[in-house]
Parts: C-alpha cells; sequence; structure tokens
C-alpha cells in the first residue's frame, strides 16, 4: 500500500500538479495547436474563394472583411500589418482579454470589446500570439519565445507588439496560403470552406468566464479567461449562444456561402448528360438481303464528327428523344460569375430540395439536405450517377469525420 502511494506521489509531483506549478505543457499547448491548424484550414479555403472568378466582387470583399476586418473597427492587411483605427489611442494599456472576448453587438460605439475576435486573423492572432511567459517552446506548432516578443497582459500598440503581430503573420498565418490548389473545382472550395467553419464549430468549447458564459477557442482553465497573464489563457472567445452562433466571422462566411451555393443551385443545369460522338455522315445506304447488291445513296460531303448530348436516367439507360425535343446546349459565360445560365427544366431529384440559403444550422438535418441535393447535382453535371440516398451517405460519413 505504501509503495502504490509512493508512486501515485512521484508521479503527481512529476505532472506538476501541486500547489503552486501549473499542470504539463502539451496539455495546453496542443489546444492551441489544434486551434491553429484549424483556422489555418478555413483561412485558406476563405482566400482560394476570393481569388475564383466564379465569386463577384461583394461576396468577395464580404470574405475579405470576414477575414481580415473592418476598416472602421481593426483590420489588417494582406502582408500582416495591424490596421488600427481611430478608436483606439497610442499608448493606452489595453488587456489582452478586452480585445479577444467578443460579446456581441450591443457594445456601445467606440468600444473596443472583442475587437480582434471579431475576424479570422484576429482570431488567429488571440490563439497563437505567445504569453507573457516562454516556458512554452511551441504555440500553434511554432517556436515563438526565440524571439523573446510576448504578448502580456496589456497591449499598448507600441512597436514591440506591432513586431509581436508581424512575427505571428511571419511564422504561423502567412504559411496558412501555402499549398492552395488553383484547379479545383468551385464546388470542391465551397465544400473546403464549409467543412472548416464546421470543425471550427465543433472546436468551440463552453466557458464560464469574468463576462459571462462563453465559447473558447484555444485553452483556458482560469475565471479571468484569454489574458494570457499566467501563459495559460490563451484564447479567443465568443459569446455563449445556440448553434454556437455567437462567432460574427464565422457567421458572416456562412452567409457568404450560402448565396454562393444558391447561385451554384441556379447555375447548374439539372439534366443528367453524356457526350457520344455521331456517326459519320460521309457516306449511307442500304443492306439488301443476302445475294443482293448493296446500293449507296449520292455521296455528301466529309464532315468531322460532331458531339451530341443525350439524356440518360439514373441508372445510366439512355433516354431518347427526337430532334426537335431535344434541349439545346447550355452556352458558356464569359463573365466573372458562372459558366453556366440558369437553366429551367425540371430536377431529376424527386420531391422538394430544401432550400440550403436558410438560416439553418449548418449541421442540421434539414441543412444537410441541401448539400444532398448539391452533391448529387455536383454528380449529374459530371455526367455521373448517384442517387439522393448515396449522396446522404457520403455527407453523413463526411460529418462524422469532422465530428
Amino acid at each position: 500500500m505504501n509503495k502504490n502511494l509512493a508512486t501515485l506521489l512521484v508521479l503527481w509531483l512529476g505532472s506538476g500538479a501541486w500547489w503552486g506549478m501549473e499542470s504539463p505543457v502539451p496539455r495546453v499547448s496542443a489546444r492551441n495547436k489544434v486551434a491553429g491548424k484549424l483556422l489555418c484550414e478555413a483561412f485558406r479555403a476563405a482566400n482560394a474563394l476570393r481569388n475564383s472568378v466564379n465569386v463577384s466582387q461583394n461576396l468577395k470583399n464580404e470574405i475579405k472583411l470576414a477575414v481580415y476586418g473592418a476598416p472602421d473597427r481593426v483590420q489588417f492587411d494582406e502582408g500582416g500589418n495591424f490596421r488600427h483605427s481611430s478608436l483606439f489611442r497610442y499608448g493606452t494599456q489595453y488587456p489582452r482579454e478586452k480585445v479577444c472576448e467578443y460579446y456581441g453587438n450591443n457594445r456601445g460605439r467606440g468600444q473596443v470589446d472583442g475587437i480582434f475576435a471579431e475576424s479570422l486573423f484576429g482570431a488567429f492572432v488571440c490563439v497563437c500570439a505567445p504569453p507573457i511567459t516562454n516556458r512554452y517552446e511551441t504555440l500553434c506548432g511554432v517556436r515563438h519565445w526565440e524571439r523573446r516578443r510576448a504578448w502580456s497582459g496589456n497591449f499598448n500598440w507600441g512597436g514591440r507588439h506591432h513586431s509581436l503581430l508581424q512575427d505571428v503573420w511571419d511564422e504561423v498565418i502567412s504559411k496558412c496560403k501555402a499549398g492552395v490548389n488553383n484547379h479545383e473545382s468551385h464546388l470542391t472550395r465551397l465544400g473546403n470552406l464549409a467543412k472548416a467553419l464546421t470543425a471550427i464549430r465543433n472546436e468551440l468549447r463552453w466557458h464560464r468566464a469574468s463576462g459571462g458564459d462563453v465559447h473558447i477557442l484555444g485553452d483556458t482553465r482560469d475565471i479571468r479567461g484569454c489574458s494570457g497573464k499566467a501563459g495559460k489563457e490563451v484564447c479567443a472567445a465568443y459569446k455563449y449562444e445556440a448553434w454556437k452562433r455567437g462567432v460574427p466571422w464565422i457567421q458572416s462566411l456562412w452567409h457568404v456561402l450560402h448565396q454562393l451555393y444558391a447561385e451554384y443551385e441556379k447555375a447548374v443545369g439539372p439534366r443528367i448528360t453524356v457526350t457520344v460522338p455521331q456517326p459519320s455522315p460521309q457516306t449511307s445506304g442500304t443492306h439488301g438481303n443476302p445475294g443482293t447488291s448493296w446500293t449507296s445513296q449520292e455521296s455528301q460531303p466529309y464532315q468531322p464528327h460532331q458531339p451530341r448530348e443525350v439524356l440518360v436516367d439514373e441508372q445510366g439507360h439512355t433516354i431518347v428523344l427526337d430532334d426537335d425535343t431535344f434541349p439545346e446546349d447550355l452556352p458558356n459565360s464569359t463573365e466573372a460569375g458562372w459558366e453556366a445560365e440558369e437553366n429551367e427544366t425540371s430536377n431529376p431529384v424527386q420531391g422538394p430540395i430544401p432550400n440550403p440559403t436558410s438560416d439553418l444550422d449548418p449541421t442540421s438535418p434539414e441543412a444537410a439536405e441541401g448539400i444532398v441535393a448539391h452533391l448529387t447535382a455536383a454528380a449529374h453535371e459530371g455526367g455521373a450517377s448517384i442517387t439522393p440516398a448515396c449522396a446522404w451517405r457520403l455527407f453523413t460519413a463526411t460529418v462524422a469525420l469532422l465530428g
């Protein structure tokens, strides 16, 4: 018995779990590493959509505001430079939790509460800027402490802290731009951002801070919230709301996704088509009974094989139509928008399709059905056949992986 107690005591002391010591480093830094990775994926996916020719300039501007912040609040440029507005007074001491804890839109005009957490970039800084202590060798997977710059309890907008923000950009955020696939389809880019935002929502955890109940991204085990004072409250916090709707930049990006999905639904033709070559009209004739001669019609000028679209059903069987009733090809658009115009023919998916632009939680069954419809349409666009049941299994498997 005494031997067992001695063993437990050694383990207890070795873990640092005694009066006056912090908990082990990996437990804290691992949370921020996960959060940093998820923010990186969202940052990459959002910027990929901004570079898409299938996104209007207005929606590109909305994405930019959600990612980099608004000019009248706090904005970061695409080089990682910090551009604070007249809301801040130079040299004023602003606690870290004041700008990293967002409690909703009921703040008075001119206040700076949660001003960093309002944007994806600012949340990145709150989660990945090193705290006052340098005993964490890594934060968000990067060695910050070697430069001896840290975000302590207060932020005074001086040159040192501007350099700190630049460090976070150079060592963490800017690397998220690497690896963007410029050959991805538009639907793939929409899906990448939707998955990234869903994963971040799943990572949010409930916490009771001094300002009220919040959802935490990062790590904190102190009632003070995201103060960074003890090297363990390194996070972005958002007002606790149902469906985790308290993150403003996530809500803004979901709003953009809803619009883009709606535009995609209008642009994608509902037909299931395959392209097959027509027989060459160079020669034609009739075959008689065996032993009779073959008679050729008058020769025609040679024409190259022309592709033709034919309808197929969900099992891949050809649907024969007369030439007079054959639907016309969809015209291609040269404008920045969509590659196909709206087609008014009926949708092959039976039954009403839920409106994907409705203000639903993206992980709810109703929103899921809308995504299933888009998965089905995407498969049809490529000439393949997929049933709604199969699309539903694909979607639920994706959600299970994200969970």
